[in-house]
């Protein structure tokens, strides 16, 4: 078929959800929502569907140049049908005298015949060119001139139109049903960010580990280990620390989005739906960015290398960016975590409730769950000051109680930069309640690693255990050193303290390769035989646990590390 170029206008992407899927005989079919007028506001739609009784068909009509379907994958030369979102019109009844519009509702249309591909009449569709990563799936555009389909094309589940033009509206739990089910989303990418990572630090750590650069003095012949030299140590385990924080991460995220799902199916309650909305969109930013950082620092490290297509971590690069921008972009979507909790805080205090009107903080919590128990008031920070110890730096529950303070008195700064406008993120306290929303996100990564270190210790052996307690330390410490300027704003950490935690990350990378250097000794050939069938059938966690007990030590030979790669 010949892909026309697009009538003209201007471009403008908008953040609504879009999925795609095939069915079992191969008809592929998309949700296409997203169009080129509208950004965030799904009910400004400018596609309609106007039902006629008489006929019991709909009128499928994209009236202006900004209705027009724009960004899905497959959507310019592959998808023969689709799901779109229209607003849909009814005709005017007995007691009204003008049509009247119900809302979005998705409808199933198909797009191309099924022998020759060709568009079907009133059927405009292109694609909008290649994007940064996932080039295979092509991005399109379609429009639509007054195309008719039957009333059975409507996707009536939640919600339906009579033969007679009546809409008949679902009862009011399905709403909070699919509100859950677009959740899920989120926390897939959640989950994802860690595989993404983990693969970007195996690349790099292994080609570290083979790879030589300049000859020590005195030392012969032979050039030094790139993986040896800290610089490189620094920009490279950090980020294998960072995959263990985000496998964790995703564990439980998933595991929450899951329990709300059955919650909501089985009882039809919305109870925690607030909670995972809140922590889902704050830990869908802060780990696709992290995720984004690490890969693209990983890649750096390799050099020349890393900047060849062979690498695979351009591939991996591009799919995480994907990750970043999906869904949200991750700026904005995080002031939705920031909004909520303004809300939080202001029922602490008891000025105002948000949302949750009439809760108290203690049903607040009983209802949002523990991991916004950290919320503390201006009053409460002031009367019960605290301090960071150094007995903290290699104490798990020390380490939580940093970043809980960090996230609280984050938390505090944006509610006063807002000043008397509560709940909302005025122009002067949004870039505080970003900072404190990532505060927040941050604080929950270290609270799964913590979990996670729990759950694994009776299931592990000892020195995999040690190895990933040594992991923790490293990501705590190093989120401390990278953010020091937030631990140390309202006296809570010292300066002094602060050139201590520079050293203890230090400490913790020697040990880290104290570590591999003796498990390696022990157990190399057993790595080698386990690497991969760990990482790809057993989780990240253990396949980068062998990755680095091998990777890190300098007795690994080069005829055994090429052979393996």
């Amino acid at each position: 078929m010949k892909i026309q170029p697009i009538p003209g206008g201007s471009f403008s992407r908008c953040v609504c959800d879009c999925d795609h899927s095939v069915d079992r005989d191969g008809t592929a079919h998309h949700v296409v929502s997203r169009t080129r007028g509208h950004g965030s506001n799904v009910t400004g739609l400018e596609t309609v569907a106007v039902y006629d009784p008489a006929s019991e068909t709909f009128d499928l009509h994209s009236p202006t140049i900004t209705s027009t379907k724009w960004w899905p994958a497959a959507l310019g030369r592959t998808a023969t049908h689709a799901i779109i979102h229209a607003r849909v019109v009814l005709p005017a009844s007995g007691t009204e005298d003008r049509n009247s519009d119900v809302g979005v509702r998705p409808f199933l249309v198909q797009l191309r015949d099924l022998r020759t591909h060709e568009n079907l009449p009133g059927v405009e569709s292109g694609d909008i060119g290649p994007t940064i990563g996932v080039v295979a799936l092509e991005e399109g555009w379609c429009r639509f001139t007054h195309v008719q389909l039957p009333r059975i094309a409507m996707l009536a589940r939640h919600g339906h139109v009579t033969k007679e033009g009546t809409f008949v509206r679902p009862p009011r739990k399905f709403s909070k049903r699919t509100y859950a089910t677009m959740m899920g989303v989120r926390a897939g990418m959640v989950a994802s960010s860690a595989s993404l990572l983990g693969r970007a630090a195996t690349i790099a750590v292994r080609f570290c580990a083979v790879r030589r650069q300049f000859r020590v003095p005195n030392g012969g012949k032979s050039e030094t280990q790139v993986l040896d030299y800290p610089q490189v140590q620094r920009r490279t385990i950090f980020w294998v620390a960072a995959t263990y924080a985000l496998h964790f991460t995703g564990k439980m995220m998933v595991g929450m989005n899951k329990a709300m799902e059955a919650e909501v199916v089985a009882a039809g309650s919305g109870a925690m739906i607030g909670a995972v909305h809140a922590i889902g969109t704050c830990l869908k930013a802060v780990t696709t960015t992290l995720s984004c950082d690490g890969i693209e620092e990983l890649r750096r490290t390799c050099g020349g290398y890393g900047y060849s297509s062979f690498s695979g971590l351009e591939s991996i690069l591009g799919q995480a960016l994907l990750q970043y921008t999906g869904e949200g972009e991750n700026m904005m979507i995080i002031q939705q975590a920031a909004r909520a909790l303004l809300k939080l805080y202001h029922a602490r205090l008891d000025t105002t409730t948000g949302a949750m009107q009439g809760d108290t903080a203690a049903h607040l919590a009983t209802l949002w769950g523990p991991h916004f128990d950290f919320i503390r008031t201006a009053e409460e920070l002031r009367c019960t000051p605290a301090t960071f110890k150094l007995s903290h730096m290699r104490d798990v529950a020390g380490l939580i109680n940093a970043f809980e303070h960090r996230a609280a008195a984050l938390l505090v700064r944006t509610v006063i930069a807002g000043g008397a406008v509560p709940n909302a993120l005025a122009s002067c306290a949004q870039w505080e309640g970003i900072r404190a929303a990532t505060a927040f996100g941050e604080l929950l990564i270290v609270k799964a690693f913590a979990q996670g270190l729990r759950e694994t210790e009776p299931v592990v052996g000892v020195e995999t255990q040690q190895t990933l307690v040594q992991l923790f330390m490293l990501f705590t410490l190093g989120g401390i050193e990278k953010n020091g300027a937030e631990f140390m704003m309202d006296g809570y950490l010292s300066p002094q303290d602060f050139a201590h935690v520079q050293e203890e990350v230090c400490s913790s990378m020697v040990l880290l390769c104290f570590l591999s250097l003796v498990h390696s000794v022990t157990s190399r050939v057993l790595c080698f035989r386990l690497y991969f069938v760990a990482f790809f059938q057993r989780g990240v966690a253990l396949g980068l646990c062998l990755c680095l007990s091998v990777s890190l030590s300098p007795c690994l030979s080069y005829t055994h590390t090429r052979t393996h790669t």
